[in-house]
């Protein structure tokens, strides 16, 4: 008998001692919440953060409440921001965890406020480190934005989803080459309509590196249905038809664009490419020209036009070997072949000269300069090149 009596004392003294640390952490919240209204910022922090160390404080919405109410004024007293630099994330996650527990419809609408404040705060948060190039950070702050966002208005607390919010994200992803994350995010702001081109010309890029021509095609017909005259949608809408293999139907695409825009090397220059598919070479050569002048340091416009000169040379060198002694017995008709020839790799040469010093890495300029060099019997020359 007397044993079952210690049992049953000692299981009451242990029900006691739980039940006194439970509420000496639920002391720890009102604590954090009366520090709160002292103004005892660190204070509060100090206790709703030692409070959420026990596990069934961590099932309470008071305590997570009070986490968000404590962590937002970290920010919004700006004292003890620069050394707790997540607070902003922890007060969003905070009041998002309160909501989730919470029960009653009622009261997890009271979290639409303090949640909206954090959505504008990390907001320009986010809009400052982007201005300042600091995109990894700005990711993070607009993503966070745009998750709460997003929260409210699943949760309907929110009428709408933010475009800005959105678009900010995304042009910071850009710059960090997220490609994966901003796809997404771009197409909803096609669907919704989003009045800036840049969403256009972004999405096309990402489309494009992902070689992902259908989409690629259809945006562009839809962008350029909403931007007529935008340049760079153009640009995207000519490149496509070079795929489609039809180069007559694409020079005529391309005339057009060159007419409106005179001075975009990169239209002239995909112009003189398709005049050479075509066997045109005096439009090719005008065009590569053109392109030139415009941008001089254009390495393919300046190796183009010099294998158009030195390809011509060959062939004439290919008569020069074919001519019947019988038919040249004086050898007139070889002279002729070989001075056109050696004019035609005279006009390649400062051509492939130009695009190699451009771009000594290049393996077909250095390659096709080689082969000038020895045809001009320059032996010296092509062996300064190596054997690369």
């Amino acid at each position: 008998m007397s044993k079952k009596i210690i049992a049953i004392v000692l299981i009451t003294f242990n029900l006691l001692l739980f039940t006194n640390n439970v509420q000496a952490q639920k002391g720890k919240i009102t604590s954090a919440q009366l520090s709160l209204q002292d103004g005892k910022v660190m204070d509060a922090k100090r206790d709703i953060d030692a409070a959420l160390q026990d596990p069934d404080v961590q099932k309470m919405v008071k305590a997570w409440n009070t986490k968000g109410d404590v962590y937002k004024s970290i920010y919004e007293t700006k004292l003890f921001y620069a050394q707790n630099p997540s607070s902003l994330f922890e007060a969003k996650d905070a009041y998002m965890k309160a909501y989730e527990l919470e029960t009653n419809p009622k009261k997890q609408k009271d979290y639409a406020a303090p949640l909206t404040s954090l959505e504008g705060y990390l907001f320009n948060e986010g809009l400052e480190r982007f201005n300042n190039k600091k995109f990894d950070d700005a990711y993070r702050h607009f993503d966070a934005s745009m998750a709460i966002n997003n929260f409210l208005f699943t949760k309907g607390l929110s009428a709408t989803l933010d475009t800005n919010v959105i678009y900010a994200t995304a042009m910071a992803g850009t710059n960090l080459n997220k490609i994966a994350e901003i796809r997404p995010l771009l197409e909803m702001l096609v669907v919704m309509n989003y009045d800036n081109v840049l969403v256009y010309e972004t999405l096309a890029q990402v489309y494009d590196a992902q070689k992902d021509k259908e989409a690629l095609s259809k945006l562009i017909t839809k962008g350029l249905a909403k931007f007529p005259d935008n340049k760079n949608l153009q640009v995207y809408e000519l490149n496509a038809t070079l795929d489609n293999g039809d180069a007559r139907q694409s020079i005529q695409k391309f005339e057009l664009a060159a007419a409106k825009d005179p001075t975009n090397s990169s239209i002239l220059f995909n112009l003189a490419v398709l005049y050479d598919k075509t066997q045109n070479t005096d439009r090719a050569k005008e065009y590569y020209e053109k392109a030139i002048v415009l941008k001089p340091d254009y390495g393919d416009a300046y190796f183009n036009l010099g294998v158009i000169y030195f390809n011509a040379g060959v062939e004439l060198n290919k008569k020069m070997n074919l001519l019947d002694d019988k038919e040249d017995k004086d050898g007139k008709k070889y002279d002729a072949f070989k001075k056109q020839r050696d004019e035609l790799f005279q006009k390649a040469l400062p051509n492939l000269e130009k695009a190699y010093s451009i771009d000594p890495k290049n393996k077909d300029y250095r390659s096709s300069l080689k082969k000038v060099y020895a045809s001009m019997n320059m032996l010296d020359k092509a062996k300064e090149l190596g054997d690369q």
